[in-house]
């Protein structure tokens, strides 16, 4: 039952992310995906985004986030 849910949500937030995301006029968007979140970073990642890199801010005790990158359109 859990299982369900959960796979019901990741296909509305597929759908949402899709139809916000592809109509777009730039070659690619970016994101960050917070290292704490593993289960989020696989999500994206089956939704074809591709790690860059990480990337932590200057603030203090700021987390550490991985990078994504996602083409829309070929360049």
């Amino acid at each position: 039952m859990e299982q369900q849910a959960g796979l019901e949500l990741r296909d509305r937030l597929r759908r949402r992310d899709s139809r916000g995301i592809r109509v777009r006029t730039e070659e690619r968007a970016t994101l960050l995906v917070d290292q704490e979140h593993p289960k989020v970073l696989a999500l994206y990642q089956s939704w074809e985004w591709q790690p860059l890199g990480d990337l932590r801010s200057r603030l203090p005790h700021a987390p550490l986030f991985h990078a994504m990158l996602l083409p829309l359109r070929a360049g």
